[in-house]
């Protein structure tokens, strides 16, 4: 059964009971108040005869004992510690006293994020593909950027540990990494990144037919246009800033607008058709 404890009144009864001239025993706790995810931290006390450590999570008011915690320092983890406060009542002979609130916090990070840029062409299937002459690059974003380590085809890329990565060969790129301030905290993107070098022209793929195309406003809120000054455009697919697809429209004219107001702040893709070949650019939205 959890034991609850109202701090302001066991403290007054505590400093009723202390006898006249007696000095109080002033318990303070100390240690990691800071704590990664995954991750285990310590916090303790001054030397007394006994001990009880209490918990009060962020938001409640209610203070709870912790079985089983009577030493003079107390091991946390981050799942059951991260925004708390900790309370430790100390005994020293007939005195016992409770300390002040501790508070322990927890570090919290998104999960990673790849952005893609560079001139280069998007296939149907979200793939990434490059023609001679093309560039491609691969970030990744804050805050990981410590103990980085790029892959192709589940093998780490030789002396490739920043946040940029440039590619040049075709494969399945991934990469994970940790936050600065947790360096143990090793996460991987999640999602593979296919790059595919080939020679375009025997491919079909005309990089220079839709030259000319403007793509407008940039950054956009709510609606994209699409125009071109000499060709009608068939088709238009656009990808993620990690070329997950998000949509394709089929079009018959050469200008067009796209709504993107229900797409998340951030960079994108989009891939122009026509009969003439094809052409990416990227755009922000920005609300």
């Amino acid at each position: 059964m959890k034991r609850i404890v109202q701090l302001a009144g066991f403290s007054a009864l505590l400093l009723g009971a202390l006898p006249v001239g007696a000095q109080g025993l002033n318990p303070t706790i100390s240690g990691d108040d800071m704590l990664c995810p995954e991750s285990t931290g310590t916090v303790a006390t001054q030397v007394f005869q006994g001990y009880q450590w209490y918990q009060r999570y962020y938001g409640s008011v209610d203070t709870v004992l912790i079985p089983g915690a009577t030493s003079q320092s107390l091991l946390m983890d981050a799942y059951n510690y991260s925004a708390s406060y900790l309370i430790v009542e100390v005994t020293d002979g007939a005195v016992t006293e409770m300390s002040p609130e501790f508070f322990v916090d927890g570090w919290a990070f998104l999960p990673p994020t790849v952005l893609t840029s560079g001139d280069f062409t998007i296939g149907q299937n979200g793939e990434s593909i490059l023609c001679e002459g093309d560039t491609l690059y691969f970030e990744l974003m804050q805050p990981y950027t410590t103990n980085i380590v790029w892959t192709n085809n589940g093998s780490p890329i030789p002396n490739q540990t920043n946040n940029v990565l440039e590619v040049t060969t075709s494969g399945n790129y991934n990469v994970s990494g940790a936050p600065t301030v947790c360096p143990d905290y090793n996460q991987n993107l999640g999602v593979t990144l296919q790059v595919v070098v080939q020679d375009c022209s025997a491919a079909g793929i005309d990089e220079n037919a839709l030259s000319g195309t403007l793509v407008f406003p940039n950054p956009a809120s709510d609606r994209l246009t699409v125009q071109h000054p000499s060709q009608s455009i068939s088709a238009i697919v656009i990808h993620d800033g990690v070329g997950c697809f998000i949509k394709s429209v089929q079009v018959n004219q050469m200008t067009t607008e796209i709504a993107v107001d229900e797409l998340s702040e951030g960079t994108y893709f989009i891939t122009i058709h026509s009969n003439g070949g094809s052409e990416v650019k990227s755009f922000v939205v920005q609300k």
